[in-house]
């Protein structure tokens, strides 16, 4: 079960029936093709679209054509953000408190869990979220290494955040 999946389940029930709404494409679609007509009809700059199984699936595909895309292996992400169980993307996922994790402005590349290759933080550079400071330095400091910057617009994992 994903973290959305709880987020879901504590969600009011008229919260939820606005979703379901919002997401409901007048006239119905039908197949997985349907969709993707529709999608690339309201979305003309969308040249191809690839369905996954899952969201794990989705951002190592993204990843990896950001980097065959761009010949770069630096990944940019936000310090708490989850996009999935894949080893670059599980840096600095869910830092412990017990665990330096740089000041504010520079969070440090924590890898959180065993198994995890040594040498993955190598590519895996991490931004507070909100924090155009941290964002500013870390682009300049990788300049010319990022092939990706990945972050969930609201963060599923960090609760309320204010601007």
């Amino acid at each position: 079960m994903s973290f959305y999946d709880d987020y879901i389940a504590k969600t009011p029930t008229s919260e939820k029936e606005a979703r379901r709404a919002q997401a409901i494409i007048p006239g119905g679609v039908g197949s997985a093709t349907d969709l993707a007509e529709e999608i690339q009809r309201r979305y003309p700059v969308i040249e191809m679209l690839r369905f996954t199984q899952s969201g794990v699936e989705a951002t190592m595909y993204a990843v990896r054509l950001a980097r065959a895309a761009t010949k770069k292996y630096g990944v940019l992400k936000v310090e708490g953000a989850y996009h999935g169980a894949n080893d670059i993307l599980l840096v600095s996922a869910g830092v412990p408190s017990t665990v330096p994790a740089g000041p504010d402005w520079m969070p440090s590349s924590i890898v959180e869990s065993e198994g995890i290759q040594p040498g993955t933080t190598e590519h895996t550079h991490v931004v507070q979220f909100n924090h155009i400071e941290s964002l500013e330095y870390q682009l300049k400091k990788h300049e010319g290494e990022i092939a990706c910057f990945i972050l969930e617009p609201c963060m599923t994992n960090g609760g309320g955040y204010s601007s």
